[in-house]
């Protein structure tokens, strides 16, 4: 990849002699992502999709912008527009999920995630924060089903989750099911 400093200096002056392009605002807040200026990016982004409109991707990235600036409310907008416009788009869930649970709405979180999942059966960083959700609404057996995929699905905080539940005999109270030795790796 070139540097974003590089990409920067060569695409600023191509967006002021065309503006009307939004493919380079759209590498521009990229460039200007990885050199962490978010505000400019952002703007860069709004400015794409007021000339694009229907633009699924364009508005995910707009969500994941905002969510790293915690801005949950406008991320959500962001991130159900994009699934408005692309509803295939996975990540766009799951980034949904996060940021529903981020506001305390937990069953849009459970709801978002699960449809990312539907999409999706193997994304296990998703099974992982649906256990997480279910475990709080006490849901335990689906919970567990959805630990058990992330932590076989690699995800290492499952896995650990999944262990010391085993291994301390909390496994009744933390996923919903009795100990069984024969479970610890």
């Amino acid at each position: 990849q070139t540097d974003p400093v590089s990409l920067v200096e060569t695409l600023r002056p191509a967006v002021r002699l065309l503006p009307e392009v939004p493919e380079y605002r759209l590498k521009l807040a990229d460039a200007l992502v990885r050199l962490g200026d978010l505000d400019a990016a952002i703007e860069e982004i709004r400015s794409a999709i007021a000339i694009l409109k229907d633009d699924g991707h364009a508005q995910h990235q707009l969500g994941l912008m905002l969510m790293a600036k915690r801005d949950w409310r406008a991320a959500s907008v962001a991130l159900k527009e994009a699934v408005r416009l692309e509803p295939t788009r996975t990540h766009a869930h799951y980034s949904l999920g996060t940021v529903h649970s981020a506001l305390g709405n937990v069953p849009a979180a459970i709801q978002s995630f699960r449809r990312a999942l539907e999409l999706r059966p193997t994304f296990f960083d998703a099974h992982y924060r649906l256990a997480l959700l279910l475990r709080t609404t006490k849901h335990r057996q689906e919970a567990k089903d959805h630990l058990e995929a992330a932590a076989i699905g690699g995800i290492a905080q499952a896995q650990v989750l999944l262990g010391k539940a085993y291994n301390t005999g909390q496994a009744k109270e933390v996923i919903g099911v009795e100990s069984d030795p024969a479970n610890i790796a």
